[in-house]
């Protein structure tokens, strides 16, 4: 079961990105809107944890209206923690034609391929990159609906680059008219395969058993950074019920999100926690929050109530949450 490195489609977590609604864009019955790219616009996302083995997958689904020559041929970017560009998913164009190209990078060199076979105009698109590094090779994978449509390698890493910790999107298909933008939702980043994963996001709407934090629950849901709850001491605990999971009966993953800040003599550490009738089950270590805002999740691969894979009837009454500690 893959490890869950990053999972959003969260508005809040891609500063100045905005949301649409818009028929087709996005699946509403797993997420409630898309992020929309226009004309020359890039958003990127926060700092993520390193894949512990060599290999890294990104996932997202994308849908757009457009072939159109723009600026900006970039759909995808993806960085290590030295900021090091690893690879691009960007406008390919031959005999203007535009298709999608993967572009690996050794030390600043780049060579890239065009896709073997085209992504899919105004209907929604699954595209995946699986990127692998050791210390002496360099490998990138595309893959579009879940085929392979482009590889390539290097067999030296002359740049010591690392796993990716970070990327930003891009608006490669879209018109300088305003009228067609570029629309992407349910991005995963794993230790393994994410073909044909699907993203459930859940929202709170109220809070539930444990209601030490101030503010108000539906707070955490409004996609603004600047609201949300507060604690002033060590060992609070807030709990929330979350809109109504109708997914599929398996479930790899349970992960939660928060973005938090520190703020003078308070808290300075925070852990997950997931109460199941009754009882309390937290993250199992400590993290540190800092004076500006950050986006952390832990992924609880089992439930840890019964230590077996989550199933659908698991989310019934069951909260989300967190506490804070000294």
């Amino acid at each position: 079961m893959p490890n869950i490195l990053f999972a959003s489609n969260n508005i809040s977590h891609w500063p100045m990105s905005v949301s649409s609604t818009l028929a087709g864009t996005f699946d509403p019955t797993r997420v409630p809107y898309s992020l929309k790219v226009g004309w020359l616009e890039n958003f990127a996302t926060p700092d993520f944890p390193e894949s512990a083995s060599t290999v890294t997958w990104i996932h997202f689904r994308n849908w757009f209206n457009s072939f159109e020559e723009n600026e900006v041929p970039d759909l995808l970017r993806i960085f290590d923690a030295s900021n090091n560009l690893l690879v691009r998913l960007f406008k390919y164009e031959v005999y203007g034609e535009f298709d999608l190209g993967l572009m690996l990078y050794n030390d600043g060199t780049g060579s890239g391929v065009k896709a073997g076979f085209a992504l899919n105009k105004a209907t929604m698109n699954s595209i995946d990159v699986k990127i692998t590094i050791t210390a002496g090779t360099l490998d990138a994978d595309l893959y579009i609906n879940g085929g392979l449509a482009g590889t390539k390698s290097f067999a030296a890493n002359d740049g010591n680059y690392t796993n990716p910790t970070h990327f930003a999107i891009g608006s490669a298909f879209c018109n300088d008219s305003g009228s067609d933008f570029t629309y992407f939702s349910e991005f995963i980043v794993a230790d393994g395969d994410t073909r044909n994963a699907r993203m459930s996001l859940l929202r709170p709407t109220a809070s539930g058993g444990e209601t030490d934090w101030v503010g108000v629950a539906t707070e955490l849901a409004d996609n603004d950074p600047t609201s949300g709850m507060t604690s002033i001491a060590a060992n609070e605990r807030e709990t929330l019920d979350f809109t109504a999971y109708t997914g599929a009966s398996n479930i790899s993953s349970v992960v939660i999100a928060t973005q938090s800040v520190a703020g003078v003599n308070a808290p300075q550490n925070i852990r997950h926690t997931v109460r199941l009738s009754t009882v309390n089950y937290d993250s199992a270590a400590d993290i540190p929050v800092g004076i500006t805002l950050q986006y952390d999740q832990t992924d609880f691969q089992l439930n840890p109530a019964t230590s077996l894979p989550w199933v659908a009837g698991d989310l019934t009454g069951m909260e989300f949450g967190f506490i804070s500690k000294a």
